[in-house]
């Protein structure tokens, strides 16, 4: 039976979106120390390996906070280019690529996925990522497309995390959406607030704060909250939609971690 996939809903013409990726990437790279970098670099091995990378050209699109193009870069990728949309991000990535010698084979700009033009003209790539970026385009489907259409024809891997697909879709949308709407100083206080009853459920079942304030990929507890909060346009897929839709387009899925709803399940395809 062919699964049918329905376009989110649309976002109301007045509806506000006062959060900005990029700047929340920028308030989050302060806190990139080495150990920070070196835990982000360890997801990509866990899931790429090293030498997989090493030779290899890369693609980051939606370099958010820069971190991981970081990574991807140590690790020996013969040619990489990270991409964002927000001039922020952009900014946070140049840095990285500034302290390591601003190296030729690193390019760092803007860039748009939806845009399949100036896509196309990036050429193609061994490895394509882009983490927790696709759904926030508005348009995700269109946007998952044009990113497959940047690996090679063969021997390519593309490597994403999407927002897992639930019933709760309609409320955590219109959260969101308020949640925008808010001046600075209520979202502050709303994440700060989710922040700690969350943190004094932790510490009831033993969790150290260092341990629960740190998340997995060199994230952190704040910046994560701000992120799920803020982050409009909103879509989400299942793993069935995904697999579907990529298998169209000639990717068979080497591995996947599911994850539950609001959150994001991660995906590798190759072909």
């Amino acid at each position: 039976m062919k699964l049918q996939i329905m376009p989110a809903p649309e976002r109301a013409a007045n509806a506000r979106i006062a959060f900005s990726f990029g700047r929340n990437w920028k308030s989050f790279a302060r806190f990139a120390s080495p150990a920070v970098i070196q835990e982000a670099q360890g997801d990509i091995v866990e899931w790429l390996g090293s030498d997989p990378v090493s030779g290899k050209s890369v693609i980051d699109v939606g370099c958010g906070s820069g971190i991981h193009s970081l990574g991807l870069y140590q690790l020996g990728a013969r040619k990489l280019v990270s991409i964002d949309v927000d001039p922020h991000s952009v900014e946070c990535t140049r840095r990285f690529w500034q302290s390591e010698g601003r190296p030729p084979n690193w390019t760092v700009g803007h860039g748009n996925v939806l845009d399949a033009d100036k896509m196309a003209n990036l050429g193609q790539f061994d490895i394509v990522y882009s983490w927790g970026v696709l759904h926030h385009t508005g348009r995700m489907w269109e946007a998952i497309d044009n990113a497959s259409r940047l690996a090679k024809p063969a021997n390519s891997r593309l490597w994403l995390s999407i927002y897992a697909k639930g019933p709760d879709y309609p409320q955590h949308l219109k959260i969101k959406q308020r949640f925008n709407s808010w001046p600075w100083w209520k979202r502050q206080a709303y994440v700060l607030r989710f922040l700690y009853r969350r943190w004094r459920g932790e510490r009831r079942v033993g969790k150290r704060f260092r341990e629960w304030f740190w998340r997995g990929r060199g994230m952190n507890a704040y910046h994560d909250a701000m992120d799920w909060f803020g982050g409009l346009p909103y879509e989400v897929a299942s793993v069935p939609e995904m697999t579907e839709f990529l298998a169209n387009r000639g990717w068979v899925l080497d591995r996947v971690k599911e994850a539950s709803e609001s959150a994001c399940s991660i995906y590798l395809f190759r072909r």
